[in-house]
Protein backbone atom coordinates (compact mmCIF):
# COMPACT_ATOMS: atom_id res chain seq x y z
CA UNK A 1 0.00 0.00 0.00
CA UNK A 2 2.68 2.45 0.55
CA UNK A 3 4.14 2.72 -2.50
CA UNK A 4 0.49 3.02 -4.00
CA UNK A 5 0.05 5.76 -1.61
CA UNK A 6 3.60 7.11 -2.51
CA UNK A 7 2.34 7.30 -6.38
CA UNK A 8 -1.03 9.20 -5.04
CA UNK A 9 -3.94 6.37 -4.58
CA UNK A 10 -6.03 7.60 -2.27
CA UNK A 11 -7.38 4.99 -1.18
CA UNK A 12 -3.64 3.82 -0.19
CA UNK A 13 -3.31 6.58 1.50
CA UNK A 14 -5.82 6.09 3.75
CA UNK A 15 -5.11 2.35 4.19
CA UNK A 16 -1.42 3.59 5.35
CA UNK A 17 -3.16 6.35 7.13
CA UNK A 18 -4.82 3.85 9.24
CA UNK A 19 -1.97 1.26 9.75
CA UNK A 20 0.23 4.29 11.51
CA UNK A 21 -3.07 5.28 13.45
CA UNK A 22 -3.62 1.96 15.10
CA UNK A 23 -0.11 0.45 14.53
CA UNK A 24 -0.63 -2.36 12.53
CA UNK A 25 2.68 -3.48 11.16
CA UNK A 26 4.47 0.09 11.69
CA UNK A 27 4.50 2.06 15.32
CA UNK A 28 1.66 3.82 16.62
CA UNK A 29 2.30 7.52 14.94
CA UNK A 30 -0.57 9.73 15.04
CA UNK A 31 1.41 12.87 13.24
CA UNK A 32 2.30 10.49 10.48
CA UNK A 33 -1.74 9.22 9.96
CA UNK A 34 -2.78 12.35 9.75
CA UNK A 35 -0.30 13.27 7.34
CA UNK A 36 -1.28 10.65 5.02
CA UNK A 37 -5.40 11.11 5.92
CA UNK A 38 -4.59 14.52 4.71
CA UNK A 39 -2.86 14.17 1.27
CA UNK A 40 -6.00 11.86 0.87
CA UNK A 41 -8.41 13.99 1.92
CA UNK A 42 -6.84 16.92 -0.22
CA UNK A 43 -8.11 14.76 -3.43
CA UNK A 44 -11.47 14.67 -1.40
CA UNK A 45 -11.46 10.94 -0.55
CA UNK A 46 -14.53 10.00 1.25
CA UNK A 47 -12.57 7.98 3.99
CA UNK A 48 -9.70 10.70 3.77
CA UNK A 49 -12.15 13.45 4.52
CA UNK A 50 -13.94 11.38 7.41
CA UNK A 51 -10.75 10.92 9.29
CA UNK A 52 -9.77 14.21 8.87
CA UNK A 53 -12.81 15.53 10.36
CA UNK A 54 -12.68 12.80 13.27
CA UNK A 55 -8.92 14.22 14.11
CA UNK A 56 -10.04 17.82 14.42
CA UNK A 57 -12.70 16.40 16.62
CA UNK A 58 -10.39 14.81 18.79
CA UNK A 59 -7.46 16.76 18.51
CA UNK A 60 -5.50 13.55 17.42
CA UNK A 61 -2.43 13.51 15.52
CA UNK A 62 -1.10 17.18 15.29
CA UNK A 63 -4.55 18.89 15.12
CA UNK A 64 -6.10 21.27 17.71
CA UNK A 65 -10.26 20.41 18.54
CA UNK A 66 -11.76 22.67 15.79
CA UNK A 67 -15.26 21.97 15.48
CA UNK A 68 -15.41 24.48 11.93
CA UNK A 69 -12.89 22.34 10.24
CA UNK A 70 -14.09 19.31 11.50
CA UNK A 71 -17.66 19.77 10.71
CA UNK A 72 -16.34 20.89 7.36
CA UNK A 73 -14.26 17.59 6.24
CA UNK A 74 -17.68 15.64 7.85
CA UNK A 75 -19.76 17.65 5.54
CA UNK A 76 -18.21 17.38 2.68
CA UNK A 77 -17.50 13.17 3.12
CA UNK A 78 -21.07 13.04 3.92
CA UNK A 79 -21.89 14.62 0.91
CA UNK A 80 -19.75 12.52 -0.90
CA UNK A 81 -21.52 9.27 0.18
CA UNK A 82 -19.29 8.07 3.34
CA UNK A 83 -21.36 6.52 5.80
CA UNK A 84 -19.36 6.92 8.58
CA UNK A 85 -19.77 10.71 7.82
CA UNK A 86 -23.24 10.92 7.09
CA UNK A 87 -23.58 9.39 10.72
CA UNK A 88 -20.97 11.72 12.66
CA UNK A 89 -22.78 14.52 10.66
CA UNK A 90 -26.32 12.94 12.02
CA UNK A 91 -25.05 12.95 15.37
CA UNK A 92 -23.90 16.69 15.39
CA UNK A 93 -27.29 17.55 14.08
CA UNK A 94 -29.07 15.13 17.29
CA UNK A 95 -26.54 16.53 19.43
CA UNK A 96 -26.18 20.02 18.65
CA UNK A 97 -22.90 19.73 18.55
CA UNK A 98 -20.02 20.22 15.55
CA UNK A 99 -21.07 23.56 14.97
CA UNK A 100 -24.47 22.52 14.02
CA UNK A 101 -28.19 23.51 16.05
CA UNK A 102 -30.24 20.73 17.24
CA UNK A 103 -32.16 19.55 14.50
CA UNK A 104 -34.33 16.36 14.91
CA UNK A 105 -35.12 16.30 10.88
CA UNK A 106 -31.55 16.76 9.71
CA UNK A 107 -30.61 13.94 12.30
CA UNK A 108 -33.08 11.77 11.35
CA UNK A 109 -32.23 12.60 7.53
CA UNK A 110 -28.60 11.80 7.91
CA UNK A 111 -29.07 8.69 9.56
CA UNK A 112 -31.35 7.27 7.11
CA UNK A 113 -28.87 8.30 4.41
CA UNK A 114 -26.35 6.66 6.33
CA UNK A 115 -28.22 3.66 7.13
CA UNK A 116 -29.14 3.36 3.28
CA UNK A 117 -25.05 3.02 2.39
CA UNK A 118 -24.62 0.15 5.35
CA UNK A 119 -24.19 1.97 8.41
CA UNK A 120 -25.69 -0.50 10.94
CA UNK A 121 -24.57 2.28 13.75
CA UNK A 122 -26.47 4.23 11.73
CA UNK A 123 -29.49 1.87 11.91
CA UNK A 124 -29.26 1.97 15.94
CA UNK A 125 -29.06 5.24 16.31
CA UNK A 126 -32.24 6.14 14.34
CA UNK A 127 -33.63 3.14 16.57
CA UNK A 128 -32.13 5.22 19.88
CA UNK A 129 -34.01 8.26 18.37
CA UNK A 130 -37.14 7.21 18.24
CA UNK A 131 -36.75 5.45 21.67
CA UNK A 132 -35.67 8.06 23.53
CA UNK A 133 -37.44 11.02 21.48
CA UNK A 134 -33.83 12.54 20.98
CA UNK A 135 -33.34 16.08 19.46
CA UNK A 136 -37.44 16.74 19.81
CA UNK A 137 -38.40 13.89 18.14
CA UNK A 138 -41.58 12.19 18.76
CA UNK A 139 -40.91 8.68 20.95
CA UNK A 140 -42.14 5.77 18.18
CA UNK A 141 -41.79 2.30 19.67
CA UNK A 142 -42.84 0.78 16.59
CA UNK A 143 -40.29 2.57 14.36
CA UNK A 144 -37.73 2.28 17.25
CA UNK A 145 -38.30 -1.25 16.74
CA UNK A 146 -38.03 -1.15 13.21
CA UNK A 147 -34.69 0.01 13.26
CA UNK A 148 -33.23 -2.35 15.75
CA UNK A 149 -34.27 -5.43 13.29
CA UNK A 150 -32.91 -3.69 10.56
CA UNK A 151 -29.33 -3.19 12.41
CA UNK A 152 -29.29 -6.57 13.82
CA UNK A 153 -30.44 -8.14 10.52
CA UNK A 154 -27.26 -6.47 9.42
CA UNK A 155 -25.12 -7.53 11.91
CA UNK A 156 -25.28 -4.73 14.91
CA UNK A 157 -24.45 -6.86 17.96
CA UNK A 158 -26.39 -4.20 20.50
CA UNK A 159 -29.09 -3.91 17.56
CA UNK A 160 -29.24 -7.96 17.96
CA UNK A 161 -29.76 -7.65 21.83
CA UNK A 162 -32.69 -4.87 21.89
CA UNK A 163 -34.30 -6.97 18.99
CA UNK A 164 -34.18 -10.06 20.89
CA UNK A 165 -36.07 -7.76 23.30
CA UNK A 166 -38.78 -6.88 20.93
CA UNK A 167 -39.73 -10.20 20.28
CA UNK A 168 -40.19 -10.88 23.75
Amino acid sequence: WERAAHDGNSTAQVLVGNCYFDGIGVPKDRVKAREWFERAADQKDPSGLTAMGYLHTTGEGGTSIDEATASRYTREAADLGAPTAMNNLALDFRDGTGGQEVDGKAAIEWFEKAAAAGSRLAMRNLANMYVDGLAGVTVDSARADEWYVKAADAGDADGAVWAARVAG
